[in-house]
């Protein structure tokens, strides 16, 4: 029965008749929640289809294993801060650590994780999309954000990226409605308070949500759901304030030239991020494209009251992620979601030949260079970029050439696992420093 012939019916209801208006209702009701289900089915699945081949393939990044190991050390008991040092806000270990506990130790399930989070995010802003302009746009930002090749090359393996963004972009799902209640206010507080728990830098965008909250008259409620989410890292500050501090901040200051500093490494990178160095050029150049549609969004009538928030946080980030020395193209992945969805508005013209046309064109240009940034991420090399299938399908050459082997990266990356059995796990043998702490060594970004 279809949903016309639905309306047609009157359904006795005892000896009262239910009006057919009600059951067209609901009949469209369901339609609506299932042709909405699909929708998201489907991006999951493109996005799927786009980031576990890469996590399975892209090499080893030299911040993951300190990540992944800081995460079975906060499963083994050990506190970061007192017990290791940890340049980051707490969250990762915890998360990643019952993760970790549930799938068991594995590169393949330590990066599932991300994964998962990637898709998360990318799901929510597709929603947000359809919601906002249409089904057609929503598909163009989801292919801008799943091809991203900061999204496809930091989203997919184990870094403080995925983690932060999906609370932030939930928060900013909550909060963007002019008219949101204050229970809507008060979890974004909470979900901003948890991405600031896991990447400290997330903290600039609270001067937007602050902007809006105000507007909207519902400081408190956001005032009050941020102190909650903040409260893990408040434990950590209670429990040794001077190792926290030195670890989230003044490690920083004293690895290289200070806070803030060298802005000739940041002219590169900022170079870079726009494809005008050959370094990771065909990232950049998504980037500027990203930027371009932007721009050109911001000139339409409704882009201050549809986009103007997303601009905000994504601007806010950008400028935060250029301050710390050294500046790295990578800490821009986490403004990617925000931009997409800033250009979104413009997206709408994708329905319009001459516009839908140029916006064809230039998301081909923009696919292309995914290609170009996927050969990167997955390239091998055992010495410098071991990649997890690399180490499990290399060879040891002997004699005859026929012997085969584990392969150096998992040979090097087993190495801790062994020799830590029956002890207090570290990353090798620990080094002590000031109060007794273990020194993980090169902590990445």
């Amino acid at each position: 029965m279809g949903r016309g012939a639905a309306r047609a019916y009157l359904v006795p209801r005892g000896s009262a008749f239910v009006p057919s208006l009600l059951v067209g209702r609901a009949t469209d009701a369901a339609w609506g929640w299932l042709r909405a289900a699909r929708a998201d089915a489907v991006a999951i699945a493109v996005q799927a289809a786009v980031f576990v081949p890469v996590s399975l393939h892209r090499f080893v990044d030299g911040d993951e294993g300190v990540y992944a190991f800081a995460s079975r050390l906060a499963v083994h008991g050990k506190v970061p801060y007192r017990d290791f040092f940890y340049e980051q806000t707490p969250l990762l270990p915890y998360v990643y650590g019952a993760w970790l506990r549930l799938t068991g130790e594995s590169w393949e399930a330590v990066r599932l994780l991300s994964v998962l989070l990637a898709l998360a995010t990318g799901t929510l802003l597709f929603r947000h999309v359809r919601l906002q302009v249409g089904l057609l746009p929503a598909a163009v930002a989801l292919a801008l954000y799943a091809v991203s090749g900061l999204v496809m090359g930091y989203f997919t393996i184990v870094k403080t990226f995925p983690l932060a963004t999906v609370p932030m972009f939930g928060a900013y799902l909550l909060a963007h409605e002019r008219r949101a209640r204050a229970g809507r206010f008060a979890g974004a507080g909470l979900l901003l308070g948890l991405a600031v728990d896991a990447r400290l830098v997330v903290v600039a965008a609270v001067p937007a949500f602050l902007v809006v909250s105000i507007r909207a008259g519902r400081t408190r409620a956001l005032a009050a759901g941020l102190t909650v989410g903040l409260l893990p890292g408040f434990a950590f500050l209670a429990l040794d304030p001077r190792a926290f501090f030195f670890d989230t901040l003044r490690y920083h200051a004293l690895k290289d030239a200070g806070y803030v500093g060298d802005f000739h490494e940041k002219a590169q990178t900022a170079a870079t991020l726009v494809g005008l160095e050959p370094t990771d050029r065909a990232r950049g150049l998504q980037f500027l494209l990203l930027l371009v549609l932007c721009a050109a969004a911001a000139a339409l009538p409704r882009f201050r009251s549809r986009a103007g928030f997303a601009f905000a946080i994504a601007a806010s980030l950008g400028a935060a992620s250029v301050l710390p020395t050294p500046t790295y193209v990578q800490y821009f992945s986490i403004v990617v979601p925000f931009l997409v969805v800033s250009s979104a508005e413009l997206l709408r013209l994708a329905r319009l030949r001459p516009a839908g046309l140029a916006l064809g064109l230039g998301l081909c240009g923009y696919t292309v260079a995914a290609v170009f940034a996927v050969h990167n991420f997955t390239g091998d090399d055992p010495l410098l970029r071991p990649s997890i299938a690399s180490g499990r399908q290399g060879r040891s050459e002997s004699p005859s050439g026929l012997q085969s082997g584990r392969g150096r990266a998992e040979r090097v990356a087993r190495l801790p696992l062994r020799h830590t059995r029956g002890r207090a796990p570290g990353l090798h043998e620990p080094v002590r420093t000031r109060g007794g702490r273990e020194d993980l060594g090169g902590v990445g970004a």
